[in-house]
């Protein structure tokens, strides 16, 4: 396969990094450097901005891989994107293990995603949302995210009114009202996919079998849209060296150490 045109310098990273990210690098791995004083960042002392913006670049070079064709067939390729980006957001995930200050990655990453909302990088906006959503209710970390301050608590409802499982219309509508280059939330066009597989369908016939195959693909078929306007689109952000390098890490698989 041929590399997508500018994305030269991704694909060069993500061959020459072969190191798996390890409970040592997930908060120590250096990826930015402060301009004024040159005191090395780890993942979670950069702007939340810019690491949404780096997310939409990996998404970007990740999915021109995979065909929309791959996507209606969970074909190989198709079933490998879903696992680079849960590789990549279970990492983030681990960082609340290893974290002294545990309120400190809720109120980093949630933030994350709400500027990855403000991109139009649902993708990766719903899945560090849903990631995080999910570690908040564990025993071990709920009272420190009790504990994110107000301007976040905001942030975090924003979300919450958009991704929530059951507001599945509210984040349609959202989207749809964005007329620039957006990153639909893929794993609801490969649901619904599966959802109108003819083999799930076997008691509906005729009209019945009509009406709820077309309105069962209404999703992916308005996802599609979106998704050939991003395969085709180019580089909306500039790449940044460390912070890819360290999402290829993430890439790369979790080494216990």
């Amino acid at each position: 396969m041929t590399t997508p045109k500018g994305f030269l310098s991704v694909d060069e990273i993500v061959k020459k990094v072969t190191a798996k990210i390890d409970n040592n690098s997930l908060l120590k791995e250096v990826v930015e450097y402060n301009e004024k004083t040159q005191k090395p960042l780890s993942i979670i002392e950069i702007s939340p901005r810019l690491l949404a913006e780096q997310l939409y670049v990996t998404d970007l070079y990740l999915i021109k891989k995979v065909s929309i064709g791959d996507f209606l067939s969970e074909s190989a390729l198709s079933k490998k994107y879903s696992q680079d980006l849960n590789s990549i957001i279970s990492a983030f995930g681990k960082t609340v293990g290893v974290a002294t200050n545990k309120t400190e990655i809720f109120e980093f990453f949630i933030s994350v995603a709400y500027e990855c909302l403000e991109i139009s990088e649902y993708n990766f906006g719903y899945l560090i949302y849903c990631e995080f959503t999910s570690l908040s209710i564990k025993m071990e970390y709920a009272e420190a995210f009790e504990h994110v301050g107000k301007a976040i608590k905001e942030k975090f409802n924003k979300l919450n009114n958009i991704f929530f499982i059951s507001k599945k219309n509210t984040y349609f509508k959202h989207f749809d009202k964005v007329t620039t280059n957006k990153f639909p939330i893929t794993s609801y066009m490969t649901a619904a996919i599966v959802a109108s597989n003819v083999t799930k369908m076997k008691d509906f016939s005729g009209e019945d079998y009509n009406h709820n195959f077309v309105s069962r693909m209404n999703i992916p078929g308005n996802v599609m849209v979106a998704l050939y306007n991003v395969l085709k689109s180019t580089i909306k952000y500039m790449h940044h060296k460390l912070i890819q390098k360290y999402l290829v890490m993430c890439l790369n698989g979790f080494e216990s150490v």
